[in-house]
């Protein structure tokens, strides 16, 4: 995304008012509207279907929610800058609120493709806005769990709220009002907490091209996530309804893909951390292929059966994004992935646009597995493509990554300030070992990085 600011490392006597509960107050706020925005984007994809509208115009505007996040990202810095945390925070949250409740007004898919665009824009803004405090006012000791935490509780939320569907289901109006009001509240902690001011300083971006040019397997695994996890929030819900499970089954569902992303996160990446990551990427690719296949028997399952699939299919499809992106990490210096941060959030957004528009055109002749085809396709086709990239894939140890796992929040390019910290906090506690288990060169040396960039990208 073209996101163009970041906030810099702030003076000790700023850093020094960061506390934990205005940090929590923070998460609170990222938790509320992370969550509002996951139910509505079920709802509406569940309304839609109700109100007629044909699965490829579903697919549309599930995907406009996307395209407006890219606005977002792109705007948010320089108004940022202007009126500071907390206006930005409050003008965007009311946005999405009122996108929200305008879904009331006019039922048609004109209308609601803009109110997605418009809620996207809302949405990314707001994190934009999160970030930027978290990476200029967290202490230095705190970075990484921080960061750790912060991507943490934006997954979780991810499935929290789902639920409500059963309690408010999707025919009548409520739910619209019970999603503007959780985006309404999510204002409460930001504003309520003591937030410093001070506008963001301006970094160089490395471009789209740049970055894929120096890491292709790492983005293409970055926009292949984007098109799995696209399809899955915005369409998971759909398919669970359409393959007879109640609404509160249908949160439930969704709410297990959640749970699945956040159990196998860790182990994955602990994994990644002594194994190639690559080879880590592709194996857990093949999982989500199978598991994405038991879809097909969706109607044939029981419900906590069919529940207990989703859990595999997360476990299996959400951890590529960070596994992506460690991949990345260990191929360029802490500096340079902050710098590439943005190119690696709009491949993903991209993705996410790309899905459920592909999904969607595919349900106008498959039906609901029209979705699973394209989860299935898309993994197949990333297989293929490592199988030609990587010359070997093996599970043989090799030493250990460069950097330590961390998981990515699916975002904004402001957060990679805080692991770019993190990094630079554990590079003076702990040596770097390169890939090649023969060489003990630093990835300090430009000349074995580009080496190193050449042979594992």
């Amino acid at each position: 995304m073209n996101q163009q600011f970041v906030l810099a490392e702030m003076a000790p006597d700023q850093r020094n008012q960061w506390s934990i509960v205005t940090t929590g107050a923070v998460f609170l706020s990222v938790f509320l509207l992370a969550a509002g925005g996951a139910i509505h984007t079920s709802v509406v994809a569940l309304r839609a279907d109700i109100e007629g509208f044909a699965p490829f115009i579903i697919g549309l505007t599930m995907s406009a929610f996307f395209l407006g996040y890219l606005f977002g990202t792109a705007i948010a810095p320089s108004l940022l800058r202007s009126v500071g945390y907390t206006r930005t925070f409050a003008g965007f949250a009311t946005i999405g609120s009122a996108a929200a409740l305008g879904h009331l007004l006019v039922i048609a898919p004109i209308p609601w493709l803009a109110l997605r665009v418009i809620h996207g824009m809302a949405t990314a803004a707001m994190l934009v806005v999160v970030e930027s405090w978290m990476n200029s006012s967290t202490p230095r000791g705190m970075w990484g769990r921080v960061f750790t935490l912060y991507s943490l509780v934006y997954l979780g939320s991810m499935g929290a709220g789902q639920p409500l569907l059963g309690v408010f289901g999707v025919e009548r109006f409520e739910i619209f009002i019970i999603v503007s009001i959780i985006i309404s509240m999510s204002l409460i902690p930001v504003t309520l907490s003591k937030i410093d001011e001070a506008p963001p300083s301006p970094v160089a971006r490395m471009s789209l091209p740049q970055v894929v040019t120096a890491t292709p397997f790492a983005s293409a695994g970055i926009f292949v996530s984007g098109i799995l996890t696209g399809i899955l929030w915005s369409l998971g819900a759909l398919y669970a309804h359409q393959t007879g499970l109640g609404y509160t089954q249908v949160g439930l569902f969704m709410a297990a893909v959640s749970a699945g992303a956040i159990i196998s996160q860790f182990p994955v990446g602990i994994l990644s951390d002594y194994l190639d990551r690559r080879t880590i990427i592709v194996a857990l690719s093949a999982v989500g292929i199978v598991s994405s296949a038991a879809l097909f028997a969706g109607p044939a399952f029981e419900p906590n059966v069919l529940i207990g699939v989703a859990v595999l299919v997360g476990a299996s499809t959400m951890p590529m994004y960070s596994l992506c992106l460690a991949q990345a990490h260990d191929l360029f210096a802490p500096e340079e992935m902050v710098k590439a941060a943005g190119a690696f959030v709009t491949l993903y957004a991209a993705g996410s646009v790309f899905g459920p528009t592909v999904a969607g055109a595919l349900m106008e002749v498959a039906g609901r597995e029209g979705i699973i085809i394209t989860l299935i396709l898309t993994q197949l086709l990333f297989v293929a493509y490592a199988g030609r990239k990587v010359e070997r894939l093996s599970l043989r140890t090799t030493s250990r990554s460069a950097q330590r796992f961390h998981p990515y929040p699916r975002t904004t390019a402001a957060a990679f300030g805080l692991l770019r910290r993190a990094t630079r906090n554990e590079e003076r506690q702990t040596e770097v070992t390169p890939f090649d288990s023969d060489s003990r060169h630093s990835f300090q040396s430009h000349r074995d990085l580009d080496r190193n960039r050449r042979r594992h990208a």
